[in-house]
């Protein structure tokens, strides 16, 4: 990745760190729950018209699989990983 745009991502995540943001906690949940949590907040966001959500994962099974569940969905157009290494946002399509 291009040193700028990671510098790009990191000024937003720090950004977004002051803002607040809807957030789903699914630290400690089992992964097939955790994964109907997650489209169930999506959905939810979106109808509340959400442009921007924090999901934490920690950083056990649920990270390994939620870029998978994020870039998969049809509502969210972008995801990256925070800098705590156990959380991510969401940008969901308007």
């Amino acid at each position: 990745m291009k040193k700028w745009l990671m510098k790009v991502m990191q000024q937003n995540t720090i950004l977004d760190n002051q803002l607040e943001l809807p957030e789903l906690d699914l630290h400690g949940e089992l992964v097939h729950p955790a994964w109907g949590m997650f489209k169930e907040f999506v959905n939810e966001c979106d109808q509340e018209k959400c442009k921007k959500a924090r999901v934490i994962t920690g950083k056990g099974k649920i990270l390994k699989e939620f870029t998978i569940w994020a870039t998969n969905h049809p509502k969210i157009s972008t995801v990256y990983l925070e800098a705590s290494g156990g959380s991510f946002l969401i940008q969901i399509i308007e």
